[in-house]
């Protein structure tokens, strides 16, 4: 315990530099007991920040995580400049009987962060949703669950495509009819979308896809506002089966506003997508492309968002 508690122990970081996470609480000591709730906050956005920063430089998670990271360290600016605004006025004294306990809650801190980022600490047991219940369907594998994420959208496609309902010969394109949720998150963090059509309807009953394979889509990122400017969302691309390619090949992309729940109870939303041209030997582009094509192939009306808790 004594290389912890004596925090001018530089020589020790230096050696261990590669392995250990160096937290920056400043301007709050580590004799500093008696702390406000912003003080608590900054603490602990100040560790998952420094966590995340050495499993993004370690390459344990993916450089996709990089804006998350950066909307945290934003905050935690912020709430440093709150601080020591509000400590200006005030001095805290200095208990040295203190140091130990402050110092060992740290490293109990900094593990916990380290633990929740590399999924040690496992969430609750979450599935993929039925668009026929638009409840979570226990019927398909468990996945990792996404706390307080988009993860599941239906909306309206008014396209008037034929002979998709063998009995009647036509589309039912006069509700609801596709949907798109997550199946399963990658061990990497990477969530795997797969899409649903609502394939026939019989009386009062509707007959849905099942989710398959062919037709996945991969999230490049979430909740992040490089993609469309002035809006945070989620990016989603669509694997297509490989085909013939020359030059370029057209990939599909939709779009997820972070607040779509509180969009669609505001006002109508429409269910947009774009097309964008890789070259033909990146089968699986994984990279968010600056661009200014827009998402204007709006199929119709998106008429429910859910996410795993908090939807």
């Amino acid at each position: 315990m004594s290389i912890w508690i004596d925090r001018n122990d530089r020589d020790v970081i230096e050696r261990f530099r590669s392995k250990t996470i160096v937290i920056d609480t400043d301007p709050i000591g580590t004799v500093d007991f008696d702390l406000s709730d912003e003080e608590k906050d900054f603490l602990v956005i100040s560790g998952r920040v420094a966590a995340l920063d050495f499993l993004l430089k370690s390459n344990v998670i993916p450089q996709s995580r990089v804006d998350s990271v950066d909307l945290l360290k934003g905050e935690a600016s912020r709430l440093r400049t709150s601080i020591v605004a509000n400590r200006a006025s005030r001095r805290n004294p200095v208990r040295r009987l203190l140091a130990s306990i402050a110092a060992v809650a740290a490293v109990i801190l900094a593990f916990l962060a380290v633990n929740l980022s590399v999924n040690k600490m496992a969430p609750a047991t979450c599935y993929a949703y039925a668009p026929d219940s638009d409840a979570a369907d226990k019927a398909q594998p468990e996945r990792q669950c996404l706390d307080h994420r988009i993860v599941y959208v239906k909306w309206i496609d008014e396209s008037a495509y034929s002979a998709v309902d063998p009995v009647t010969g036509r589309w039912p394109n006069d509700r609801a009819n596709r949907a798109i949720t997550v199946t399963s998150v990658e061990e990497n963090g990477t969530p795997i979308w797969r899409e649903q059509n609502l394939l026939r309807v019989d009386g009062s009953r509707s007959y849905w896809q099942k989710p398959k394979s062919p037709g996945a889509w991969q999230e490049i990122v979430a909740d992040s506002p490089n993609v469309i400017p002035g809006k945070k969302g989620t990016l989603l691309r669509r694997q297509d089966p490989d085909g013939p390619c020359t030059d370029k090949r057209q990939i599909l992309e939709a779009f997820l506003p972070a607040d779509l729940q509180q969009q669609i109870q505001e006002h109508d939303v429409k269910m947009c997508f774009r097309w964008v041209q890789f070259d033909c030997a990146n089968k699986l582009p994984l990279e968010l492309v600056r661009t200014s094509q827009p998402f204007n192939i709006c199929v119709g009306r998106i008429v429910k968002a859910l996410s795993d808790r908090g939807s």
